[in-house]
């Protein structure tokens, strides 16, 4: 199911899209920039002969001295320059078919994706498996890991003859790095849980050591106050001693 499903997607976006009649459209079309009036325009060949009666005309090389310069037939004619080549100034690349421009934008590429990893999805819930897959990159789904590359078949032929392939050996290493990657965040998520899990402990104790100097302030403070008394006491009561112990002598 998921190999059929990818199938689809790289013929849609590898063929051009069909006419109703069912012959192929046009990838891209040639695009003549023609000129009127001080202004120039891209045209296709249908939309050319269609802006023709308007008075657009294409350009031309023609021999103006021993340089090359382009212009309209009826300006040429007119000045007697001769045509230095057959071919019309067009576009570079000319004019991309709507459709296969559509089908090939990232954000088209992005809905097939995310069509695809729906369908195998479905798929695997449907027959009990509890692996999914993501569409996304690596970076959309905030993952630390570096992906890896497509091998291709010609790669892992060499494989299987022994012959160590450059993108293969990448991909080994890309493994062995995100192994070492994961390895290393799960020590510093062991080390985050032991500070977690020992902040309250030592939070708590804090706290414990806290109420026992408060009343340890609270006891030391009834002490001296105590201590205080009996000192005021024991002066007033010290006259009475002394005589006491001056008639008892």
């Amino acid at each position: 199911m998921p190999q059929r499903i990818s199938a689809v997607i790289v013929c849609a976006v590898g063929r051009r899209p069909l006419n109703p009649d069912g012959t192929w459209q046009y990838k891209t079309e040639k695009e003549y920039l023609c000129f009127r009036n001080n202004e120039e325009c891209g045209f296709t060949a249908a939309e050319f002969k269609e802006s023709q009666a308007d008075g657009w005309e294409k350009q031309y090389p023609y021999k103006v001295g021993r340089k090359k310069e382009y212009m309209v037939p009826s300006e040429a004619e007119a000045k007697g320059y001769q045509r230095a080549s057959k071919y019309p100034k067009s576009t570079k690349y000319g004019r991309q078919n709507p459709i296969s421009e559509r089908w090939n934008s990232e954000e088209q590429l992005v809905l097939w994706r995310e069509a695809w990893a729906n369908a195998v999805n479905h798929s695997l819930e449907r027959y009990g498996f509890d692996e999914r897959v993501d569409h996304r990159s690596f970076a959309e789904q905030g993952r630390d890991e570096q992906p890896t590359i497509h091998e291709g078949v010609a790669a892992r032929a060499l494989e299987k003859k022994g012959i160590v392939s450059d993108r293969c050996e990448l991909n080994r290493q890309i493994r062995r790095d995100n192994a070492l990657l994961r390895e290393i965040k799960a020590q510093v998520k062991k080390l985050l849980d032991a500070v977690k899990n020992t902040i309250p402990a030592l939070a708590e104790a804090m706290e414990s050591v806290r109420e026992k100097m408060i009343i340890f302030k609270y006891q030391l403070g009834y002490i001296l106050t105590g201590k205080r008394r009996l000192t005021k006491s024991l002066d007033v009561m010290k006259p009475e001693l002394e005589r006491y112990t001056r008639i008892a002598g």
